[in-house]
């Protein structure tokens, strides 16, 4: 998906995501990105939660997840829960530039995010 489309995506309110390399050979990872409503008081919350007491003025805010599955549970067509995930990172932008640079600090060109179907996100 080129940038464009990501970006019309995100201002849509879908959520994207990506394979990445994982830490291990037994592991399957990926990113996933979820535009977050800064005019939602659960959303204020859950910054609150993780963190962010003062949020900065912006337009769009992005909560950006990496984590990893062990394959065999994917192979297995297991239900992922959080108690499956390991390596679990979270990252948050506050506007389309922090987003592209968080992304490109994660080593993640944000063309290759495409709807979570498409890449197997398992959550």
């Amino acid at each position: 998906m080129n940038e464009n489309a990501v970006m019309d995506c995100f201002h849509r309110g879908q959520i994207l995501a990506a394979t990445i390399p994982s830490s291990c050979q037994d592991n399957l990872a990926w990113v996933g990105v979820y535009p977050l409503d800064l005019s939602r008081q659960t959303t204020v919350e859950f910054l609150r939660n993780h963190g962010l007491t003062v949020l900065p003025n912006a337009e769009s805010a992005y909560h950006i997840r990496t984590f990893e599955v062990r394959q065999q549970l994917i192979d297995a067509d297991a239900s992922i829960a959080e108690q499956h995930m390991t390596n679990k990172n979270s990252y948050f932008a506050f506007g389309d530039d922090d987003l592209q640079k968080k992304m490109r600090a994660l080593g993640v060109n944000i063309e290759s995010l495409d709807l979570p179907f498409k890449s197997d996100y398992p959550i």
